[in-house]
């Protein structure tokens, strides 16, 4: 009779370490998934602040160009006042 016993038994060991095998390969997969997932947010978050301007690319000197209508003060501004209080007027008539 212990011989059947004893093979019960090693049937329960069996299922034991293939139910624990499964449950470990689950959690590896489930890690590498996790963590992929992770890797790509913060990519996208480096890559946007980058974008917003936390990083920028390198970029040449950018030249400033003022509109025509743009008008530059003399020295004492009487110049510029007089310039200004008829482009006021011109636009209220």
């Amino acid at each position: 009779m212990e011989a059947g016993v004893g093979g019960g038994n090693c049937a329960g060991l069996v299922a034991v370490a293939a139910v624990s095998a499964a449950v470990t390969l689950a959690t590896v997969r489930l890690f590498r998934g996790l963590e992929s997932n992770f890797r790509k947010k913060i990519q996208l978050q480096e890559h946007g602040a980058q974008m917003a301007g936390g990083v920028r690319p390198a970029t040449g000197k950018k030249k400033v160009r003022f509109a025509d209508d743009v008008v530059e003060p003399s020295s004492n501004n009487d110049v510029y006042r007089r310039r200004r209080q008829r482009l006021a007027a011109g636009q209220t008539s």
